[in-house]
């Protein structure tokens, strides 16, 4: 409540590091030296940041419904890189998952146009009483 963003992002992504890096320690072969120095993981590092980012800054600023359903769409993301750079088939079952997650991203977006097209109705409507002197 009330936490800058930034301070969140930050706290989040020095926690997972350290996290990760105990993991790493503990469960890996490979040398903290070279996860450190690869410059892939550096680059999904600062996109995981930007991410982080722009995920928690929706949710401060946005509607919580409307960013709860777009946030699936890195599912849709994923998948698509995935058939795009890796060959990756799509399954019968990963193909209903991202009927839903349409569908729901969709449902959201009706349910906004209609709520905004009721609100004009309602301001019209009340404008129109205000302005007759009739009534």
């Amino acid at each position: 409540a009330g936490e800058p963003i930034f301070r969140t992002v930050f706290w989040f992504s020095a926690a997972s590091l350290v996290i990760s890096a105990v993991a790493e320690a503990f469960l890996s072969r490979a040398s903290m030296k070279d996860l450190f120095t690869d410059p892939m993981l550096f680059a999904v590092g600062i996109c995981t940041m930007g991410a982080q980012l722009a995920q928690t800054l929706g949710w401060g600023r946005g509607r919580p419904l409307l960013c709860a359903c777009l946030q699936f769409s890195a599912i849709l993301f994923a998948v698509f890189f995935g058939w795009l750079f890796f060959d990756e088939k799509l399954e019968s079952f990963a193909t209903v998952g991202i009927v839903i997650i349409i569908c729901g991203v969709d449902d959201q977006h009706v349910r906004t146009l209609v709520r905004m097209l009721f609100y004009i109705k309602n301001d019209a409507e009340q404008n129109d009483r205000h302005s007759n002197p009739c009534d």
